[in-house]
């Protein structure tokens, strides 16, 4: 267990670095926040696709989760955690991973599955989702911010090109378009985007097509889902389109659903300039 230095003048709550080992030995890196009191259930943070948990560490603050245990996840090849050697990531690998993490914490801290809340963004999301509908666990509630069920690939038939293309070059890499000023306003979050040397900005080509297929199996299967789900939709988002997210939310089956558009905002909803909108519903939901 490692206790970190904070490096935003904003985030002033403690957190450590801890590991654990998932499914298949893989060891995996999180950050832990103790909550102030007696917790009132857990939280665990799931960040996008490319970035890592310390690009997470204002939200226990901002968004005021004192009383709670939060926790946020390296994914797998991803800040800390192990994995980025391999060509073979698909996204079976974060969902297992997910499953492990809660197994871990319901051994180590006591965590019960029914007293945590999800909250993931882009691809996390996608992997949130994806385990809530693989695994049905009986957690309290889920959070889907830009959830990444159709990334926007902008050039006309990119999807069958990357297909065809990492058939004859399995190890393919498709480098991300994406810049800090596409994800947010905020521009000092959007400066460290460049800056940030453990941010990656390619992408396997198979994990992008194993992404996308996931993602379609999800939000046709979005009728088992009964849990209680808030989903956030950025209105100026040009990173994934909007028909899916809004298809997956009309498919819920759960009786406490809530989709709320955030107008002007861009794709990292969580890290936005006037996230505190997000954090106020993510609060109030919870």
């Amino acid at each position: 267990m490692t206790s970190l230095k904070q490096n935003t003048e904003s985030t002033t709550r403690q957190f450590t670095r801890r590991y654990f080992e998932s499914f298949d030995q893989t060891k995996l890196s999180f950050l832990h926040w103790p909550s102030n009191d007696q917790a009132k259930g857990a939280i665990i943070l799931i960040h996008r696709g490319h970035e890592h948990a310390e690009r997470l560490i204002h939200i226990p603050q901002e968004a005021n989760f004192d009383q709670y245990d939060v926790y946020a996840i390296d994914m797998r090849g991803h800040g800390e955690s192990e994995g980025a050697d391999t060509n073979n990531l698909v996204m079976e690998h974060f969902v297992r991973d997910l499953n492990a993490f809660c197994t871990y914490l319901k051994k180590r801290d006591g965590v019960q599955t029914e007293d945590i809340s999800l909250i993931g963004q882009s691809v996390g999301a996608v992997v949130a989702a994806t385990w809530v509908n693989d695994y049905s666990p009986k957690i309290k509630t889920m959070v889907l911010a830009a959830p990444a069920f159709e990334i926007n690939l902008f050039v006309p038939f990119a999807e069958s090109a990357i297909r065809l293309a990492q058939k004859a070059v399995p190890e393919l890499k498709v480098k991300s378009y994406v810049s800090g000023k596409m994800l947010t306003q905020d521009a000092e979050r959007a400066r460290t985007y460049h800056t940030d040397t453990r941010i990656t900005r390619d992408i396997s080509a198979r994990l992008l097509i194993d992404l996308r297929d996931t993602a379609r199996r999800v939000v046709e299967g979005a009728h088992d889902v009964r849990i209680p789900t808030l989903i956030l939709v950025a209105g100026d988002d040009h990173v994934v389109n909007q028909k899916p997210i809004e298809a997956y939310y009309d498919g819920l089956c759960s009786e406490k659903k809530e989709l709320k558009l955030l107008d002007g905002f861009l794709h990292d909803i969580l890290g936005e300039k006037e996230r505190r909108h997000a954090f106020n519903y993510i609060v109030e939901f919870i």
